[in-house]
């Protein structure tokens, strides 16, 4: 049943995603179950405990929070189960846990922005980054949204749909949740280095196979897509010096001017930059499929799990 329903939601939430709407009447599933970590943390974490104290607090804050999302999606599950249909609605159920139409608007927002203005760009990569992103430049802009599409791929669509597979609605529940406690709680700060210790633990553990399962599919995705590429640097006219030995073609040139050159993010950032200001494009064109893959990633991001493609 696991495999049957996990295919149908993931083609319904990229169809329908959560509407805005809902949120705003009823709230939206990993709003209720932040709201319930900050509940946690309020009744449990108190400044004035030692260390080991408040990893405990945040080991008791963690198993409560994946108890009672176990309970509630087992019952919501078999009871769904009894009703006619009620696959139907276990699909509708499962499809808020998904986030690869949202997460395609986000980035498609900050690309349509990048292309009236730097500032505009700015506010728009402002609500998908933790960053300031006063400070950034065109390309940094592009490299922001890229590296959060690049992020987000595994933990807001790979892997919730990997647990969904695996365990049903109360797998792809319980891993948004550990999510969601790592995101709120599972961070190096003073305040969580203790508390959010065991939420940062186990997100990394349950994310560990789904991540490379991500790299798996975008590399594939990579030689599959059928995009031209965006132009590379070659040699200037009159660069090449005269040798009486037959020319040796012109391998490859690095992709330049590359953020974070070393970092396929990064290398994936500046085509996005290449395709939303096509005169900072080199002018002599290449054709790869690892390059064609990114740029369609930065033009088809609503539709793509493409991050990090080496």
């Amino acid at each position: 049943m696991h495999a049957f329903i996990a295919p149908l939601a993931l083609l319904l939430e990229r169809w329908l995603g959560y509407p805005p709407r809902l949120t705003d009447a009823i709230g939206h599933p990993v709003i209720w179950i932040g709201r319930f970590i900050t509940f946690m943390e309020t009744g449990v974490d108190k400044r004035e405990r030692t260390p080991r104290q408040r990893r405990d607090a945040g080991l008791f804050t963690l198993g409560v929070l994946l108890l009672v999302t176990l309970v509630v999606t087992l019952l919501v599950q078999q009871a769904l189960r009894n009703l006619p249909f009620g696959w139907a609605l276990e699909i509708l159920v499962a499809t808020p846990f998904l986030a690869q139409k949202e997460l395609g608007r986000a980035v498609e927002a900050v690309a349509t922005a990048l292309r009236t203005s730097l500032e505009s760009g700015r506010e728009s990569v402002s609500h998908i980054v933790g960053r300031d992103p006063q400070e950034l430049d065109e390309a940094g802009v592009a490299r922001a949204a890229i590296e959060t599409l690049a992020e987000s791929t595994s933990d807001g669509v790979v892997a919730p749909w990997f647990w969904l597979v695996i365990f049903g609605l109360p797998g792809i529940a319980l891993y948004k949740a550990i999510n969601t406690a790592d995101s709120m709680i599972g961070h190096m700060s003073e305040r969580y280095r203790d508390y959010g210790w065991a939420a940062a633990k186990l997100d990394d553990l349950v994310n560990w196979l789904p991540a490379r399962l991500t790299a798996v599919l975008i590399t594939a995705a990579c030689f599959i897509t059928p995009m031209p590429a965006p132009a590379l640097p070659g040699p200037p006219p009159g660069a090449m010096q005269a040798s009486t030995n037959p020319p040796m073609p012109a391998g490859p040139k690095p992709l330049s001017p590359a953020p974070s050159a070393s970092s396929s993010a990064g290398r994936v950032a500046t085509m996005v930059n290449w395709s939303i200001s096509p005169a900072s494009a080199p002018a002599n064109p290449i054709s790869s499929p690892a390059t064609s893959c990114a740029l369609w990633c930065s033009i088809a991001a609503p539709s793509t799990s493409c991050s990090a493609s080496a």
